[in-house]
C-alpha cells in the first residue's frame, strides 16, 4: 500500500527532474489522484518503478507509466507459464494418488476411512494451487479428469494450456483493474457525500 509520503516524495522527485511538470495542477488535488491510482503498490515497489520510469521516459512520467513499470516488475516474480504448467502435472500426479484411495474404506489413526482422508487431501491440494490454474481449470472436477489422462493425453492438454494462459493472465489483469476501480469510486462518492453533509 503505497503510503502519502511516498507518493508526495515521488512527485516531488519528478518535480526536480521536470521543473515544469504540472506547475499549473493544485498539488493537492494532484496527490490525491495520484495516490488513488496507485494506492496498491507498495512504497518499495513503488520506488523501484519511479527510478525505471525516470531511466527510460523522455518526458514526465505518469501514473500509467508507473503502473506499465509495476506490471514488469510483477512479471519477473510471477512463475511462467511453463513454470505453471509443471505445477498442474505436479497436482495431477498427487492427485491421482488421492483419487485411487477415495473408496477405500480401511480406517486409519485418525478415525477416519483411508478414503474420507484422500478426500481432505484432495481438498487441500485444491485449495493451494494458484488462483491462475484454478482458474484454467474452472473446478475440481477437472483436475480429476485430468488425473485419468495418460501422457500422450497430457501432452495434448500442454498445448491447450499454453495456449490459454497468456488470455487468463490478462483476464486476471482485468479484474484486479476493475476491483481498484469500483473501490476507488465508491471511496470517492463516500468522500463527496460526507462533504456535502458537512
Amino acid at each position: 500500500m503505497a503510503s502519502v509520503k511516498k507518493i508526495g516524495e515521488m512527485i516531488a522527485t519528478i518535480k526536480t527532474i521536470y521543473p515544469y511538470y504540472s506547475k499549473d495542477a493544485d498539488s493537492k488535488i494532484l496527490a490525491k489522484t495520484w495516490t488513488v491510482l496507485l494506492k496498491d503498490v507498495s512504497d518499495d515497489v513503488l520506488s523501484i518503478a519511479v527510478l525505471k520510469c525516470l531511466q527510460t521516459c523522455k518526458v514526465p512520467p505518469t501514473p500509467a507509466d508507473i503502473l506499465e513499470q509495476v506490471k514488469e516488475i510483477a512479471r519477473v516474480n510471477e512463475p511462467s507459464d511453463e513454470e505453471t504448467w509443471v505445477a498442474l502435472t505436479k497436482a495431477v500426479r498427487e492427485s491421482q494418488e488421492q483419487i485411487y484411495n477415495f473408496n477405500h474404506t480401511f480406517i486409519e489413526g485418525n478415525g477416519k476411512t483411508q478414503g474420507e482422508n484422500a478426500k481432505a487431501k484432495f481438498q487441500a491440494l485444491w485449495e493451494a494451487l494458484p488462483e491462475k490454474l484454478k482458474k484454467y481449470l474452472g473446478s475440481k472436477s477437472e483436475l480429476m479428469r485430468l488425473a485419468k489422462f495418460n501422457d500422450e493425453e497430457m501432452m495434448f492438454e500442454k498445448k491447450q494450456f499454453l495456449k490459454t494462459m497468456p488470455t487468463i493472465t490478462k483476464r486476471q489483469e482485468y479484474e484486479k483493474i476493475n476491483l481498484m476501480l469500483s473501490d476507488d469510486n465508491k471511496a470517492l462518492l463516500e468522500k463527496e457525500n460526507a462533504q456535502l453533509r458537512t
